[in-house]
Formats: C-alpha cells, structure tokens, sequence
C-alpha cells in the first residue's frame, strides 16, 4: 500500500464513520422528537454508567487511549510529504530574462511583467514516458515525477547495454525544454522482459 492510497483509505474509513454516527444521530433526534424510545442508542442506561465510571478506571483509559492513537495516527498521515500536483516553471524566454507581455497598441511596461507558470506532474510523467519510449529498443516506459528527482523505468527485450544511457540522454533533453525552476535528479531503471 502506497502512502497516497493510505491516506485515501484512513480519509475513507473517517468518513464512513461520520456518515454512520450522523445517521444514528438522525435517527435518535427523530425518536425523540415522536415520543418514542431510543431505538440505537440506550441514552440513559449509558449515562448512569458513565457517572458511575471514575478518570482512573481501565476502559476510560483504554477508550481515550485509543482516541488518541486514532487522532494521532490521521495527523502524522497528513504531515507526510505528497508529491507536487505541479511543478513550477520558468518565467524565461530562451534565457534571456523575464518574458514581457505587451498589449498590442499600449507602450511596453517600464518593468517586465513576471509570468508565473507550472506544469502539472502527470503531463509532465507522460511527457518524459514518452520521451523514454522513443528509444530504440524501450518496449515500455514508465516515470514518476516527486519532489526532487524523476525516476525513469523502461522495459526491454533486448540485451543492451548502453540502453539506460541513451535513455537518459534523451529524457534529460527533454526535461531540459521543460525549464523547471527547481531541476531534479534522473534515475533511469532498465529491466530485461
């Protein structure tokens, strides 16, 4: 199980609960409100219990214990690093500074006028997938694009040594014309199928 999927479960069982706990809800402030006994949930026989339980008692303890595991373990989910929805690009032209728009008929601006751009990451994985497939002898190309690197993973039938560096050459000039802000490092895999 991948982190993300992780994440997806854990937000998916949380909801699933509060959907529950809603529907019980519901249905209790409906009972209520017709003059009818708790059908799901026995309100005062659970009251007296609790008045009669002290802090120090095993299953508050246990009960809060887990409170907090369960609390805990969806707030260090949410810290761990996701890998970027996009990925910021250059604001150049052909390396020559800030790219400047002009409105046709107006005088250029004093200062050039700062263009923000990014390239979302699955684009950018096909992108360079594509790329790597190019190759002479890549049966099939895979990427992923995190943080700080691209990992390049191709399949061969083929006994070729100098595959992954051709691979590399090629994808790296291709992310190169991409102009990414932060550059990131290039790990290419070869697997003989």
């Amino acid at each position: 199980m991948t982190p993300r999927s992780g994440r997806r479960g854990l937000a998916a069982l949380v909801a699933l609960c509060m959907l529950a706990l809603a529907v019980v809800a519901a249905v209790e402030i409906v009972a209520a409100w017709a003059g009818h006994d708790p059908w799901v949930i026995p309100r005062q026989r659970w009251l007296d219990e609790l008045r009669t339980r002290s802090w120090d008692d095993p299953w508050v303890r246990v009960v809060f214990g887990a409170a907090g595991v369960i609390g805990l373990t969806l707030f260090l989910t949410q810290l761990w690093p996701r890998r970027p929805a996009a990925l910021a690009v250059q604001a150049e032209a052909n390396g020559q500074g800030p790219v400047e728009l002009r409105v046709a008929g107006q005088q250029p601006p004093d200062e050039a006028v700062r263009v923000e751009a990014d390239i979302e990451r699955r684009a950018l994985e096909s992108r360079l997938a594509k790329a790597a497939h190019t190759v002479d002898g890549v049966r099939k190309a895979r990427t992923k694009v995190r943080r700080r690197d691209v990992v390049v993973e191709v399949d061969t039938r083929r006994k070729y040594s100098a595959l992954e560096g051709y691979v590399r050459e090629r994808v790296a000039d291709d992310l190169a014309h991409v102009h990414l802000q932060r550059p990131l490092a290039l790990r290419v895999r070869v697997r003989r199928v």
